[in-house]
């Protein structure tokens, strides 16, 4: 719905539109009575101000807005319409309006009527005049003089002047103009101007001097401050005036109410009146969001970043917390506010016991970390993260994002036992399993892997079955290892390898953990890292193990390195 250009409009406006903004001065409540014979027994209520065009009380009729589209002068007569817009409803009302020649004036009650809260009077005098007073008793509302229609050619013959105004989006029109109005919002983000047109009548061109002012306001009702304005030069120009779009671009826009206004300045409003056009209101709509969450590994984010928990972790390190990144549609602003964080325990969201997990305000759309939890035992648990939205997004739920903590079963040589060797049956045998722990060798029968247990192996695989098939396997006696190699350390990599390998196959949520999440950082070898899987581990494993024969490159060094690794990542529960 469009709104009257109103008075605080005209304030803001003023500094830009003050030859063609003029308050009409009425006589008030409480002021001396008015030459000319006002009733001094009747306290009659008037405010200043304007409706839709200027006037001046001390001036002639000639120097009026002329609007002589409902009244037909004759021998001179000048038509004087009055405007009570009024904040409520009334019926009634009288009108006394003094002039320098007619003297004191009484409407005819032939031309006054009442329309939708709003009084109009008709006052007619035989000829040109001055108005020096008006005031009137019906209460409550802003008495103006809207127009005059003076039979002598007042106001350059009654030449009017319109403009009007549409907001388009984007900072310049493209093709077809997308019109944005509260009927037809545009996106988040968005860029708008605002495109006017202006005609006159009479002929001719403008007067010099004349200008369209723009105001742009953060509301839809153009009252209040304007927030930017801008003006562009019309003098000279023919009706319709060109050059009024684009105008006064703004944007990008926050989510919300704004509005635009023209107003029309004529460098001489006796050739040309001037106009004030419409308010015109838009809204730019909220965006919606997305909330993605991450849990990580420690109560906080260490220095080098933070450890992606991706599947179960081992109860031996289970302090977590997590972290939530909300991401805007369209992506015009970074969201910000607040995401609350719940923990949940014994299940996953719908079944788990609930615990706030904290608020944590976005920074760069992030928010973390959330309160810690932990040490964890096994279980099953869950997170969950809401963000509850700000002026230019709506809020939104993530996923539920469940957590599994186990405990590592007895892994060390789990293989060589009954236990272990009923596990391996149970997941489809030897074969199904097999495990190849470098040096050309397959480990896919028990027997063969029952021989690579520590103390047991010797570095060629010698005897049957020959474990090695390359780097000169035997079965009668040792083999020439690389420099400075020890026998015993190089069986023990290649049981602890084999234990991995198993661990891998065959221990729920062990394989692609990170050497981080199992607590085994602290011995880091190999070009290997905290965020490196259990897999790389045992690839590097395997490697050490191809390159540890007669002329090869593994050292003693890198040998005792790995087996610190692989004794934690192998540890027994």
């Amino acid at each position: 719905m469009r709104k009257r250009f109103g008075l605080r409009v005209i304030a803001g406006l003023t500094a830009l539109a003050a030859a063609a903004v003029v308050a009409l001065m009425v006589a008030g409540s409480g002021a001396a009575t008015p030459v000319g014979g006002f009733d001094t027994g009747v306290t009659y209520t008037s405010i200043a101000g304007t409706d839709l065009h200027s006037s001046q009380v001390g001036s002639d009729s000639t120097t009026f807005t002329q609007d002589c589209s409902d009244f037909t002068p004759t021998n001179g007569d000048v038509l004087w319409h009055f405007v009570l817009v009024q904040t409520s409803a009334v019926n009634s009302g009288s009108l006394r309006a003094e002039f320098q020649n007619a003297g004191v004036t009484t409407p005819d009650v032939v031309y006054s009527k009442h329309v939708g809260g709003v009084l109009h009077w008709d006052v007619i005098t035989p000829s040109s005049d001055v108005l020096l007073a008006a005031s009137t008793d019906a209460v409550g509302g802003i008495l103006n003089l809207s127009h005059v229609c003076d039979g002598n050619g007042g106001g350059g013959g009654g030449e009017t002047s319109a403009i009007s105004t549409t907001v388009h989006l984007g900072a310049t029109d493209s093709g077809t103009p997308t019109v944005v109005d509260e009927l037809h919002p545009a996106a988040l983000g968005s860029t708008v101007h605002d495109s006017a047109d202006l005609t006159f009548t009479g002929g001719g061109t403008l007067p010099t001097d004349s200008t369209v002012f723009f105001g742009f306001f953060h509301n839809d009702a153009c009252s209040g401050d304007v927030a930017d304005l801008a003006g562009i030069d019309v003098g000279g120009q023919s009706s319709p005036a060109g050059g009024l779009d684009p105008a006064l671009v703004e944007g990008p826009l926050h989510a919300g109410s704004y509005s635009y206004i023209a107003v029309f300045v004529s460098g001489d409003s006796s050739k040309v009146a001037d106009a004030i056009g419409d308010c015109e209101p838009f809204t730019i709509s909220q965006g919606t969001t997305g909330t993605s969450t991450a849990i990580h590994l420690g109560a906080t984010d260490g220095i080098g970043g933070p450890v992606v928990v991706t599947g179960p972790i081992s109860s031996a390190n289970s302090v977590v917390h997590d972290s939530a990144t909300v991401t805007g549609t369209p992506a015009a602003f970074t969201p910000t506010g607040n995401v609350v964080f719940t923990f949940y325990r014994g299940g996953d969201c719908a079944t788990g016991t609930a615990e706030a997990a904290g608020t944590v305000a976005l920074v760069n759309g992030v928010a973390d970390p959330s309160t810690a939890e932990g040490p964890l035992a096994a279980g099953s648990y869950a997170f969950s993260a809401h963000y509850g939205g700000n002026n230019d997004y709506t809020g939104s739920d993530s996923a539920c994002e469940p957590l599994t903590v186990f405990q590592l079963g007895k892994t060390m040589g789990f293989w060589g036992n009954q236990n272990g060797i009923a596990r391996i049956l149970g997941a489809g045998g030897y074969a199904v399993n097999a495990v190849a722990i470098g040096r050309g060798s397959n480990i896919d029968t028990q027997s063969e892997s029952a021989k690579v247990l520590p103390n047991t192996l010797n570095a060629c695989g010698k005897g049957s079955p020959s474990i090695f098939s390359v780097g000169a396997a035997t079965n009668t006696k040792d083999c020439t290892l690389a420099t400075g190699i020890n026998e015993g350390s190089l069986n023990t990599l290649a049981a602890q390898t084999l234990a991995l390998g198993y661990n891998i196959k065959l221990v729920s949520g062990f394989t692609g953990q990170s050497i981080g999440v199992l607590g085994c950082a602290a011995n880091l070898t190999a070009g290997l890292t905290a965020s490196s899987t259990v897999n790389g581990a045992f690839a590097a494993a395997v490697n050490l193990i191809d390159h540890s024969a007669s002329g090869g490159s593994t050292t003693q060094a890198q040998i005792g390195a790995m087996n610190l690794l692989l004794g934690c990542l192998n540890r027994e529960a």
